[in-house]
């Protein structure tokens, strides 16, 4: 049986670099990943601890109906609703993210949305889709709404009034798409309020250039994320 040791340490890694870079929402929001020892369940954090407390012994894991079969912590009901949800769903995706930065919030409360203005966003061309409010994910209306909402092929989130969500097919992916989704978010909000929202006076790349660069971006490295992610290990977790 193949061990989950890698999976929880990069996990626990991915939680403290998220603190470390001050996105994290005190105990709320969750990190998760698919368990190699059995895929139909997945790592998750515990309700309680702070992202910079989180160590590979206090992960929780979950079975595919949100019942928790290792661990000793207590798991968040909403998280599990999230993630399990998509996980059934999308066997593709063994890594999600999902955060309420300052930044996600705002741009996830625009009637515009995320918009291709930056190198950043090309990440997102044809590859994020909306999810309309409809409260705590609680239940299997929100959890259905949610499957429907992400689709089948889209790598990103994006909750109006809530925050941001991404996926991967590893821990390294999810965590570089939520970095440069949130990146995105920024310079959006930043060039908004340079022109007091007058969008005529932002440049907007054509659609044929928005869909080159998002290739370009997608093709650029085999193991996406994989690069940054360890300058993120050597600088935050082996300093």
């Amino acid at each position: 049986m193949l061990s989950d040791t890698t999976v929880k340490k990069d996990l626990s890694y991915a939680f403290r670099i998220f603190s470390a870079l001050e996105m994290d929402d005190q105990t709320y929001t969750h990190i998760s990943s698919r368990s190699l020892s059995d895929q139909s369940s997945y790592w998750i954090n515990p309700l309680g601890p702070f992202f910079e407390e989180i160590c590979p012994e206090n992960l929780v894991r979950l079975d595919s109906t949100g019942n928790q079969v290792e661990g000793s912590g207590v798991h968040n009901t909403t998280g599990q609703s999230i993630h399990g949800s998509i996980y059934q769903s999308r066997p593709d995706i063994n890594a999600i993210v999902h955060l309420h930065t300052p930044a996600g919030v705002a741009v996830s409360s625009l009637k515009c949305g995320l918009l291709f203005l930056s190198q950043f966003s090309f990440h997102f061309y044809n590859k994020i889709a909306i999810h309309s409010y409809g409260g705590l994910a609680l239940d299997s209306t929100e959890e259905n709404k949610i499957i429907k909402s992400l689709g089948s092929e889209n790598k990103a989130l994006l909750m109006e009034n809530h925050g941001l969500l991404t996926v991967g097919k590893t821990i390294q992916e999810a965590f570089f798409y939520m970095y440069y989704l949130d990146m995105a978010c920024q310079v959006q909000l930043k060039a908004m309020a340079a022109v007091a929202g007058d969008l005529d006076k932002i440049i907007f790349p054509g659609e044929m250039v928005c869909h080159k660069a998002s290739q370009q971006m997608r093709d650029f490295e085999p193991s996406l994320g994989l690069r940054d992610w360890n300058a993120l290990v050597r600088k935050y977790i082996q300093k």
